[in-house]
């Protein structure tokens, strides 16, 4: 037996030896890393009302005459990807929350964006734009904090310093920040309006879709080797979802059921959970026990309904600490955003609205080390595709209509990805 062992017996009273299954390896195949698609349902209905939240608006402003505002109808459209996977009846909520701050961020950014070209055109000092690297990084620093503290998916908070730190660059499109915020305020109506037209045709299918998806998720567990950690996972996950999901629904509350109406959706998940519960009562924890011993699969603990998540205000409160992952994260990225910010005024490269939208895209949620890296270089391989496609439209020149095609392809397969 080794001392490190024997140390953690002693210390901890842990034996390796106690697993069941092998410790999860830190060495995992790179193009499996890089290339998985870590998603259980399909993204193109998402993908579709984010395209055409875009394109419909675009399409009357071409036809208004009105063609550089409608490049800027895209700041707001952005917030119809906020709503995906929620129930409807909760759905318009995040929406609108998120259109406001995209508006919001998008007229600030152009209002200071402005200024400071004024100076810089009165003064001939280029470091005057440093100006919007603070601005920016200090949005970007706050809005992580709160994503990573509500515990927000992907896209998270991405979109809105994007936008905001992009829209610093608009002066040159002759329009006031009035204008730039009004055009967003279109594109963020119409994702308003599409993220919700679904339920005319189907109201439950979020919930009914959470469902199947952690039926899914069970399933993958149960047949998987030695019931494996990263499967476990996903099923906790999915079915904490389903719980949120049909809390935000309204069939669920103080953990009954309050619609009778749709009770089918509260005994699948039900099912799902007992079935889950069952499967773990192999599993075998660190002190060699069973992780639920204590707990019968069919006992009253094991049917009970969720009470739903917790406030946004206590999730944000618990979070204001020097040490935890909000507050970590948030460091890092505006540390890295004015990092990043200053280094491209520096070089003279002109933008460095993008360096700090880098920046957030990989650090966001904290990711360390592999993970970080692989995020890392999504962005890196995505960028240089992105900028082949920008030298094909540069080169060629299209028309506003071939143009707005482009954009709203690109916009389709931006929700597909962003997983």
């Amino acid at each position: 037996m080794g001392w490190i062992r024997r140390y953690k017996i002693a210390k901890f009273g842990v034996d390796d030896a106690a697993f069941s299954e092998p410790i999860p390896s830190p060495k995992q195949n790179l193009w499996r890393q890089l290339f998985t698609y870590q998603a259980l349902s399909l993204r193109w209905p998402g993908a579709a009302r984010a395209a055409l939240a875009l394109g419909i608006p675009g399409l009357i402003a071409l036809l208004l005459g009105f063609e550089n505002e409608m490049l800027l109808i895209a700041t707001g459209a952005y917030a119809v990807i906020s709503g995906e996977g929620h129930p409807f009846r909760y759905r318009w909520k995040p929406m609108a929350i998120i259109g406001v701050l995209l508006v919001a961020g998008v007229t600030m950014g152009s209002f200071i964006g402005q200024e400071v070209q004024e100076l810089v055109s009165e003064t001939g000092n280029t470091w005057w734009i440093s100006i919007t690297v603070i601005f920016s990084s200090i949005v970007a620093a706050i809005l992580v904090f709160g994503a990573n503290s509500l515990r927000m998916t992907a896209p998270g908070i991405f979109f809105i310093v994007m936008v905001t730190s992009s829209s610093q660059m608009s002066s040159g499109l002759g329009l006031m920040p009035w204008q730039v915020g009004m055009w967003a305020t279109v594109g963020a109506v119409s994702a308003w309006i599409l993220g919700i037209l679904p339920a005319l045709i189907d109201p439950h299918a979020p919930e009914r879709q959470a469902d199947e998806n952690l039926e899914k998720a069970v399933e993958k567990y149960e047949k998987s080797p030695s019931y494996a950690v990263q499967e476990r996972h996903g099923a906790s996950s999915a079915l904490n979802t389903v719980w949120v999901a049909l809390k935000d629904a309204g069939i669920i509350s103080g953990g009954r059921v309050i619609r009778k109406s749709q009770s089918d959706l509260v005994a699948r998940a039900l099912t799902a959970q007992n079935q889950l519960a069952a499967l773990n009562e192999g599993v075998t924890d660190v002190t060699g026990g069973t992780e639920y011993e204590n707990l019968s699969p069919t006992g009253p603990n094991r049917v009970a309904i969720p009470h739903g998540r917790l406030t946004a205000p206590y999730t944000i409160y618990r979070s204001i600490h020097r040490y935890s992952h909000s507050t970590l994260t948030a460091q890092k990225v505006f540390w890295a955003s004015i990092l990043s910010g200053m280094i491209s005024i520096a070089f003279g490269l002109g933008r460095p609205d993008w360096a700090i939208a880098s920046v957030v895209l990989v650090l966001q949620w904290g990711l360390e080390k592999v993970p970080g890296s692989v995020r890392a270089l999504h962005r890196l391989l995505g960028s240089i595709i992105s900028l082949g496609i920008f030298v094909l439209v540069h080169i060629t020149q299209p028309a506003a209509w071939p143009l707005l095609l482009i954009l709203v392809i690109c916009q389709f397969y931006a929700e597909i990805f962003v997983v």
